[in-house]
This record gives C-alpha cells, structure tokens and sequence, in this order.
C-alpha cells in the first residue's frame, strides 16, 4: 500500500493473521505521513505453528495516540511475527494501550518477535510502549533501535518475560537518552518461582540522563534465575546510576533475588578534569614587574616610531596598491604669507586730506595748509 497520508483509526484494523502452519501475512505501507490512532490496529498475529508475518512502514513521520497499534504476537508454539518501521524523521506515540508490540501470549511456547526502528528522533509518552516481552514460554524477542535522540517520558521499552529468558534490547543514539517519570528499560526475566534468566540490554549513546528522584530505571533482572548483562558506553551519565538492588531512585540493575546477579559494564571517556590544570601561587603579584621596561625614560635602547596609518603594503614583500592612503605625517611648515615679521611702529595721524568727495584720509606726515587770501 502507498499513499501520501496513511490514517487508520476508529477501531479500524488492518489484519494478516493466520491460524494454520504457514507463516502469516506481510503487511507493508509506504506514506509521508502515517497515523494510527483511536484503537486503530494493523496486525499479523498467529495463533498455529505458523510464524506472525511482518509489518514493514516506510514513512517520514510515524504517530500513535489512544491505542493506536503495530501487533504481531503468538498465541501458540509459532513466533510472533517482526515490525520494521522505516522512518526518516519521528516516531510519536502517546497513551496507555498505545505502542508496537512483538509479543508472546500466556498460551504461547513460541517466541516473541523482533522490533527494528532508525528514525531521527523517537518519543514515548503517558503509557505508550515498544513490547518485545514473553507471557508463555517462550522466549523475549528483541528491540533493535537506533535514532538521533529518544525521550520516553512516563513510557516504556519492554523485552520482558514470565517465565522463560528475558528478551535483548539494543539502543544506538548518536546524541541523548531521557529517561523521565518514571520511565523503563527493561530485559527483566520471571515472576515468583521463575528459572528464567534476565535479558541483555546494550545502550551506546552520547548522554544518558534520568532525573535522581523519578525512579526511571535501565534492568535486566531475574527472580530465581540469573540477571542478565548491560553493557553501556556512554560520554556522561547525568542522574543514573548502578545500584546493586532496585531502589526508588533511577537505577541501572542486572541483580537475582534468588540467583547469580548479572554484569553491568559502564564504559565512559577516561578524562581526569583535574589533569593539565595549573596550581595557582597564594602569593601575591607585584603588578609592576609585568610591565615591560624596554622603553623606560633615559634607557640607551629606547625608540618610538610613528609611522603614520596609512602607505604601507600589508607586508614588506607587497606593493603598495591603487586603494591604499598615503597621508604625510610630517609636521607642515607655515605658509610665508603666514610667517610672522617683527611688529611696525605704530605712529599717530600727523595730518590729513580732504579729497574732492568729501572723504578725509589721515596722513602719517603733516600737510601744510595754503590760504589764499583775496
């Protein structure tokens, strides 16, 4: 099936189940978008000798609300059948009831089935669950994740059995795994009374990080049989920690309440912070012997060169280019019409003239006067 916006919901289901010896059905869907919501299923369950058949999804964003379902469980001696889910960019689900489960029945000897997820990020929330776990029998399946980022936030990954092992899941996230209210990962084996021995659970990633006091927890553990192992590299753990037995803080445990504890292997950088620090000196620092003295007054050596802002080329090798300032920094010399003469003896109107338009001009040497007399 291909379509650009795939939408299943109102309890509508897409089913190849099977009931005989063969293999159930495939179901394979191809969307931009695809949404399974309100009790919407698709399912290839079976209940004979026959494996659950597979549910492939090849999407760019994949959502999951209000028991919306990926089902492919065994109810009989086959295996459940295997959910590959194809997805570029997020996986969202969100509710009680609402997840991908591989699962085996109470009346199942045959195993649970395998889940396969690589899209960028994936998010759990409210009770939505990823379900690899064993009711019967049989054994747990196995989770295989790998993604950018995965926050589950009061949800769940699951490869837990009753009775029989537990199942392996499998964390490959290039950046950071949240772990918030509450939130499991879990490859725990048995109930009261059970040989089954605990999961392995493998988590590479770059930080891990769980709120101390939110009781999320990483497990593998066993009632009577032996725990499982947990393997996880990280760069930094923030929150988490091993703790021989549960507790109610957020802990990662592989322990037995009646076998063999299993192996927990915490592997982070091994960088010392302090290391390449340089002790400081207590005493104090004469601020004065820092500053350089080279060109202290009256010193033999001392020069200071005013070269001006602009004409030179980046580099001595270089010349000079077109858009480059050359500005003259000398100091300039006076104009001569500017220079300055010693003063003129300044001498008092001695006389003056009358001219023929009236005007008076004084005169530095006296005029004599002619009267003619008639």
């Amino acid at each position: 099936l291909t379509t650009g916006t795939f939408q299943l919901t109102d309890g509508a289901e897409l089913n190849a189940s099977t009931t005989g010896t063969g293999p159930g059905g495939t179901i394979t869907v191809t969307a931009n978008t695809f949404n399974v919501d309100s009790t919407g299923t698709i399912n290839t369950s079976t209940t004979g000798p026959g494996s659950g058949g597979t549910i492939t999804v090849n999407a760019t964003t994949l959502t999951g609300s209000s028991a919306g379902r990926f089902v492919t469980t065994t109810s009989g001696p086959g295996a459940a059948g295997n959910v590959v889910l194809n997805v570029v960019d997020r996986i969202f689900l969100t509710g009680q009831g609402t997840g991908i489960f591989a699962n085996a029945t109470e009346t199942s000897t045959g195993p649970g089935g395998s889940i396969l997820i690589d899209p960028r990020l994936v998010e759990l929330r409210d009770g939505a669950t990823i379900s690899v776990g064993s009711l019967g029998t049989g054994l747990g399946g196995s989770i295989s994740l790998q993604a950018g980022s995965l926050l589950l936030d009061n949800a769940s990954l699951s490869a837990v059995s009753n009775s029989a092992d537990g199942g392996n899941i499998t964390l490959s996230v290039n950046d950071l795994i949240l772990l918030r209210n509450g939130s499991n990962v879990s490859a725990t084996a048995g109930v009261a009374q059970s040989n089954g021995n605990g999961g392995n659970v493998t988590i590479a990633t770059r930080f891990l990080v769980a709120p101390p006091f939110e009781d999320s927890n990483i497990s593998a553990n066993a009632f009577t049989g032996r725990g499982g192992n947990i393997r996880i590299s990280a760069q930094a753990l923030f929150g988490i920690g091993f703790q021989p037995r549960p507790t109610r803080l957020s802990d990662i445990t592989a322990s037995s309440e009646f076998g063999v504890n299993g192996i927990v292997l915490i592997t982070t950088p091994g960088i010392d912070p302090s290391k390449g620090l340089e002790a400081l000196t207590a005493e104090a620092v004469d601020a004065s012997n820092l500053i350089s003295q080279e060109c202290a007054v009256g010193s033999n050596v001392s020069r200071f060169i005013l070269t001006g802002r602009g004409g030179l080329p980046p580099n001595p090798t270089e010349a000079i280019s077109g858009d480059s300032v050359l500005d003259d920094t000398r100091l300039p010399d006076r104009p001569t019409s500017q220079r300055l003469t010693s003063p003129t003896a300044v001498v008092p109107a001695q006389g003056w003239i009358l001219k023929e338009n009236g005007d008076v001009t004084l005169t530095a040497q006296l005029i004599p006067t002619q009267c003619n007399v008639r």
